[in-house]
């Protein structure tokens, strides 16, 4: 599978990859504190990365809508 990096991403992305190679499984809050500060537009990096399906979350999210919400439509 090959993912083209937008250019903006492209420093922070190798940056998490190389972390990633040593560290597989982390939290996303460890990530964050290892890249350090001087990449502009990390947390949408980061963001680009989960939806790209390079980050993967360790608790799936429920898409389901809570019928309480809804109402009575």
């Amino acid at each position: 599978m090959e993912i083209i990096v937008p250019d903006d991403y492209q420093k922070t992305c190798d940056a998490a990859l190389e972390i990633l190679s040593r560290e597989p499984v982390i939290q996303f809050e460890r990530l964050k504190s290892l890249i350090n500060g001087s990449f502009p537009g990390l947390d949408a990096t980061l963001k680009w990365m989960l939806h790209a399906g390079i980050l993967l979350r360790t608790r799936p999210t429920n898409p389901s809508i809570d019928p309480r919400i809804v109402g009575n439509r």
